[in-house]
C-alpha cells in the first residue's frame, strides 16, 4: 500500500510539473518568461503607466472633464488691453475635429473679439494646452474689421471640483499692413455652467 501511495504522489508531482512547464512555455513564447505589466500605454492619457508594456484598454482621458459651456472674464495686458477685454466672456470647450484623438478639443468664444477664432487645444494631464497659429483672422477693432495673424499659447486648469477654469493665454497678433506684432498676456477665469 505504501508503494501505491508513493506512486500516486510521484504521479501527482510529475503532473504538476507538466502543468507548470506548459504555463511557463506559454509565457516564454510571449515575453521571455517574464511577467508582462499591463496598463495604459498612451502617454496622452491621465492614467498613463510608463511601466506598462501591454495596453489593457483602461486609458482615461481628462478631456471629458473640460467639455462644456463657461462664463467668465478675460483681461489682457500689454498691446491688446483694450481689444481683448470682457467681464462676461462666454465660451465652450467641445470635442476637436480629429475624432481619433481623445485629447483634442476646440475652444469656441461666443461674445468677444476672439469669436471668429476657434482655438484648437489638447488635454494633457490636468491641463488644456493651447499652441496654435492662425492666419488671416478677421478681427473687429474699433468698429473696423482688420485681418490679423494670431499666435495663441497657454494653458487652462480646472479647480474647485471641476466647476471653475483658470489660466493664461499668451496672444501675439500681427495686423496685416497696419502695425507690428502686438503681444499680450491674457488671464482667463470662468465658471462652468451646469
Amino acid at each position: 500500500m505504501n508503494r501505491i501511495s508513493i506512486f500516486s504522489y510521484a504521479s501527482l508531482f510529475l503532473l504538476s510539473l507538466l502543468v507548470l512547464s506548459c504555463t511557463n512555455d506559454a509565457d516564454d513564447e510571449n515575453n521571455g518568461g517574464e511577467m508582462v505589466t499591463s496598463g495604459c500605454t498612451d502617454e496622452r492619457a491621465s492614467n498613463y503607466d510608463p511601466d506598462a508594456v501591454e495596453d489593457d484598454g483602461t486609458c482615461e482621458y481628462s478631456r471629458s472633464r473640460y467639455l462644456g459651456d463657461y462664463l467668465g472674464m478675460i483681461n489682457c495686458d500689454g498691446a491688446l488691453t483694450n481689444v481683448v477685454q470682457s467681464d462676461s466672456l462666454a465660451f465652450s470647450l467641445v470635442e476637436g475635429f480629429d475624432l481619433d484623438d481623445p485629447t483634442q478639443m476646440r475652444i469656441i468664444f461666443e461674445n468677444s473679439v476672439l469669436s471668429p477664432v476657434p482655438l484648437t487645444a489638447n488635454s494633457i494631464g490636468d491641463s488644456v494646452v493651447v499652441d496654435q497659429s492662425l492666419q488671416q483672422v478677421p478681427l473687429e477693432i474699433g468698429g473696423a474689421t482688420v485681418s490679423a495673424d494670431i499666435e495663441a499659447n497657454g494653458a487652462l486648469n480646472l479647480y474647485d471640483n471641476d466647476t471653475k477654469v483658470s489660466g493664461t493665454l499668451m496672444l501675439a497678433a500681427k495686423i496685416n499692413g497696419v502695425v507690428d506684432t502686438l503681444f499680450s498676456n491674457c488671464p482667463l477665469e470662468a465658471d462652468k455652467l451646469q
